[in-house]
């Protein structure tokens, strides 16, 4: 806060009255006398407004500072500790540096350590119109188009990066189940991506193939043996990519990991993909894995914001 200093001398007038001229002073004394009260009540009255001015200027200045504390106070009750910790470490950050660490904190604080990928991939283009990204579940990656570091404000950033991490969560919760694992998750992977590819040309190839197959009555064999094709190659990926989530404790069936485990993977047979202008459609926002992850992105978000708001 800048303050400026005001000062008044009440000496200015007397120091000038001496260097009048004497004979001027005793021919128009009277005169001269009554000029000189008038400036002082002037000068004084003139001073007076000047103090309270600054005086009301401090008021509502400390006013101002109680209530912002205030404000602030009723804001921090509003985020969790253990967030205004992490949000705190992230203060000053920007750009990559930003992202990096923010990744970094929420991965820990997530209790995905040993399951998420040690860093996330940023690289490709923007959607047609917004920033994408997403989780390559067989290749364990975390992947942002390059605009996250620049053409989001940063709870926005760091919203889509629990976002990601919600799904590592999930796909970890399958892994872990008995009777699920690597196999049943490649499977309904598989199978979601038979049925994109069926209805869009996200895979040109195969969408080619498949319309070629239909001509002479082999849809059935030919979707059965791209089906098995795809599931193999991504349980190889699954098993080599996730050795770490796989070999950890497993969960129960009958669970309460167990249970959102069988909900998961129905979930990911229905998926549908995120299409390249970046914008889902109705089926993708409704499906039950997405749900939950833009739950938790846009929770983490409004945390981060209202800290943000702080200052």
């Amino acid at each position: 806060m800048i303050v400026s200093k005001i000062s008044f001398n009440p000496y200015n007038t007397s120091i000038s009255n001496r260097y009048i001229n004497k004979s001027y002073v005793s021919q128009n004394f009277a005169f001269t006398s009554d000029k000189t009260e008038n400036e002082n009540s002037e000068n004084k009255s003139s001073s007076v407004k000047i103090l309270a001015s600054v005086a009301i200027a401090a008021l509502l200045t400390g006013l101002a500072l109680i209530g912002k504390r205030v404000r602030n106070n009723h804001i921090l009750k509003q985020i969790p500790e253990d967030f205004q910790k992490i949000f705190k470490r992230l203060k000053g950050k920007k750009w990559k540096e930003f992202i990096d660490c923010a990744y970094s904190e929420m991965r820990s604080y997530m209790g995905l350590q040993e399951i998420a990928p040690e860093k996330v991939l940023i690289e490709g283009q923007n959607g047609l119109y917004r920033v994408t990204g997403g989780y390559l579940v067989p290749y364990n990656i975390i992947k942002f188009s390059s605009g996250i570091t620049f053409a989001l404000p940063k709870e926005k950033q760091i919203g889509m990066i629990a976002h990601e991490l919600t799904h590592a969560k999930q796909y970890n919760i399958i892994l872990r189940t008995e009777g699920l694992g690597a196999d049943a998750l490649a499977d309904a992977i598989a199978e979601s991506y038979i049925k994109n590819a069926m209805n869009s040309d996200f895979d040109a190839k195969f969408y080619l193939a498949y319309q070629n197959a239909k001509k002479i009555g082999k849809e059935k064999e030919f979707l059965k043996t791209q089906h098995n094709i795809w599931k193999q190659k991504f349980e190889e990926n699954i098993l080599e990519n996730h050795k770490k989530v796989l070999s950890m404790p497993k969960y129960k069936p009958d669970s309460p990991e167990g249970k959102k485990a069988q909900e998961y993977l129905q979930a990911q047979r229905i998926y549908e993909f995120l299409p390249p202008s970046g914008i889902g459609s109705i089926n993708y926002h409704n499906n039950p894995l997405e749900i939950e992850a833009y739950g938790y992105g846009d929770k983490i978000e409004k945390l981060y914001k209202k800290y943000l708001s702080l200052w």
